[in-house]
């Protein structure tokens, strides 16, 4: 097997795996793969990023501290490989404006997981029984 790193930009000409394996040896592997102990870590690792530049374009819930009066954004929730992105508007902000803004978001976060080589999945809602 030959693995490529894919991103918007196209997959890449090089790649590790296949008769690189006997080339390089094999316990020089680059590869997180389904299951890896440390799949979690890393996803984070890559979400914080995405995360954060979320929160710099300013989307997400700003909430201001009542005790240290600190202010703190809110960008999503996270848990194992599931993300809620999540928005608020502005008082007097209209509905419209409130979608729109949303919308962008959403684009933001769908372009920052395709240039990483994710996807956002959507499964159809299953009907309980």
């Amino acid at each position: 097997m030959q693995h490529h790193i894919r991103t918007v930009f196209g997959d890449s000409a090089t790649y590790y795996g296949g008769e690189k394996w006997t080339e390089i040896g094999e316990n020089f592997q680059h590869q997180n793969g389904q299951g890896n102990g440390n799949g979690p870590a890393l996803w984070a690792a890559i979400s914080l990023l995405l995360l954060q530049i979320l929160k710099d374009q300013v989307y997400g819930i700003t909430f201001l501290s009542a005790i240290s009066a600190e202010i703190m954004i809110l960008a999503a929730f996270g848990f194992v490989d599931d993300m809620d992105y999540i928005q608020t508007g502005i008082p007097g902000e209209t509905s419209e404006n409130l979608l729109a803004h949303t919308q962008r978001g959403m684009d933001i976060w769908e372009s920052l997981l395709r240039t990483t080589g994710g996807t956002i999945v959507v499964e159809p809602a299953k009907a309980i029984e």
